[in-house]
């Protein structure tokens, strides 16, 4: 009996759990910061990816636009330069003409 006694008479320090409990804490949070510095440093790869795709789609579209109105301003002439145009519906878009409003 006087075990018993001396182990409800003890009294216990809450200090290790909360210890324990806050190393816990910390590490998890480390461990989302890494995770997010990880995810940012993916995205600006990929946007930078994404930028050099879209310089590249930029002379792409440069290119096949003086194609168009050559095949086009050749498409008077010749037959063959208007069946391709015919063929592949390839016609000039208005180009001082305003765009609708976007809503």
């Amino acid at each position: 009996m006087s075990d018993s006694n001396s182990l409800s008479a003890r009294k216990f320090s809450a200090f290790w759990p909360l210890l324990i409990l806050l190393v816990t804490i910390i590490l998890l949070q480390t461990q989302g910061l890494v995770r997010v510095y990880d995810q940012r440093k993916q995205f600006e790869e990929n946007l930078k990816q994404l930028t050099e795709v879209q310089t590249e789609a930029k002379k792409v579209d440069v290119a096949l636009g003086a194609i168009s109105r050559d095949l086009l301003g050749l498409a008077e002439k010749n037959t063959n330069a208007l069946r391709v145009v015919t063929d592949f519906q390839i016609r000039q878009n208005a180009t001082n003409a305003p765009t609708a409003p976007a809503n």
